[in-house]
């Protein structure tokens, strides 16, 4: 779907990087971990953002019907437990429950936009960025207070730290960032959305493991693909559907 890439917001983020390098200009960047972020979303939040969003009320009901007197139970060693209902959160695995999720964290997050010009989302995939390592402790602080508010809970551990010293000076080695008085983690490379961004800007960690997954994916595929018994046409319909989806995919 044009624009909703995960693509793109990699390239966004590639590119603003590139323009600090050749400015010589230090930057800074948070990346948020949302604790169970679909199973944190207030049904009452959900509903308001949809009406905010002028969506129609015929829409919405339908919504609401599909969210309502859901119940499930759990699987154990001598049994399945009693039904219980589930009363927050979005379907897992439903092809709604991702724009649902969006259309929450947009409205959500709206008051706060004009304080935080500097920030990626794609989903509950989210970078926090500035000049200025005070600042950006600034930034997450006012991100956490908006979410937690809500219902969210950013995950002490997962949240981590980069320090991209493009101006020539030293790394400082430590966040100095916290969450409830916890220091975050501080990252040399963080895996966002799929690809490696490292604090240099470089491009060799991302491109060395996407070689090491094709590589680990032709050597599972070997077997079958040099099996003189196996037909033509089904060897090249594997490789368009596994192989070649994987490469635009990885």
């Amino acid at each position: 779907m044009p624009g909703r890439s995960t693509s793109e917001t990699i390239h966004l983020l590639r590119q603003l990087m590139e323009k600090y390098i050749d400015a010589h200009k230090d930057l800074h960047l948070v990346f948020i971990d949302i604790e169970k972020a679909y199973d944190r979303v207030p049904r009452e939040v959900l509903w308001s953002a949809l009406t905010r969003k002028g969506i129609s009320r015929k829409y919405i009901n339908i919504i609401m019907d599909m969210y309502e007197d859901c119940t499930t139970s759990v699987r154990t060693s001598v049994g399945k437990t009693e039904e219980f209902p589930i009363t927050i959160g979005v379907h897992q695995g439903s092809a709604l429950s991702p724009f649902l999720f969006v259309i929450v964290m947009d409205e959500l997050t709206k008051s706060i936009q004009d304080d935080i010009p500097l920030c990626m989302m794609f989903a509950d995939d989210i970078v926090l960025i500035d000049e200025t390592q005070s600042s950006l402790k600034a930034k997450l602080e006012v991100w956490r207070q908006t979410s937690e508010n809500k219902g969210f809970k950013l995950s002490r551990g997962k949240t981590e730290y980069m320090e991209c010293k493009f101006g020539g000076g030293r790394s400082s080695g430590n966040s100095g960032i916290t969450l409830d008085g916890k220091e975050i983690p501080v990252s040399d490379m963080f895996r966002y959305l799929g690809s490696i961004i490292q604090k240099d800007g470089e491009l060799d960690g991302d491109v060395s493991r996407r070689i090491r997954t094709r590589w680990m994916k032709w050597k599972g595929a070997s077997g079958f693909l040099c099996d003189r018994d196996m037909p033509t046409i089904l060897k090249g319909n594997f490789i368009r559907q596994q192989l070649v989806l994987h490469y635009y995919m990885a």
